[in-house]
C-alpha cells in the first residue's frame, strides 16, 4: 500500500485472545525488533467465545528481502537459523523447519537478512 508520502507500506494483522496478552506482548516486541510498528488495535467483542484484540502493523515494503517472484513456500532461512523458513508472498514468518523435522517457531528477530 503507498502512503500519503508515496512510501510504500506491507501491512500485518494480528489477532490475540484477551486471554493470552502476554503473547500479545511478545509477538510484538519481536515484530517491533524486525521494523514492524503497531498502527492500530481494536477489541473485538464477540457473543460466544473469547473477545479478542486485533493488531494492525506496518512496516517499509522496502525492508522486505523476499525470493524471486514473491510466491508463498519454504524457502532457505535468510537468517540461517534452520534450513527453511516459511514465505508468505509477502513476509518471513517464524514458521521454520530442518530435513525430516516438524516446523518449529524461531522468530526472525534483528535486522533483515542480508540480500
Amino acid at each position: 500500500m503507498t502512503g500519503a508520502s508515496g512510501a510504500v507500506w506491507e501491512h500485518l494483522v494480528l489477532t490475540f485472545g484477551t486471554n493470552n496478552v502476554a503473547a500479545m506482548n511478545e509477538a510484538l516486541n519481536r515484530y517491533g525488533s524486525i521494523g514492524w510498528e503497531t498502527v492500530g488495535v481494536a477489541g473485538v467483542d464477540k457473543t460466544v467465545g473469547t473477545n479478542g484484540i486485533t493488531v494492525v502493523m506496518k512496516r517499509p515494503a522496502s525492508a522486505v528481502r523476499g525470493p524471486e517472484g514473491g510466491i508463498a513456500g519454504w524457502q532457505p532461512d535468510p537468517w540461517r537459523r534452520a534450513e527453511l523458513r516459511w514465505w508468505t508472498g509477502t513476509h518471513w514468518s517464524e514458521q521454520v523447519v530442518d530435513a525430516g523435522s516438524t516446523p518449529t517457531v524461531d522468530w526472525p528477530i534483528g535486522s533483515p537478512p542480508p540480500g
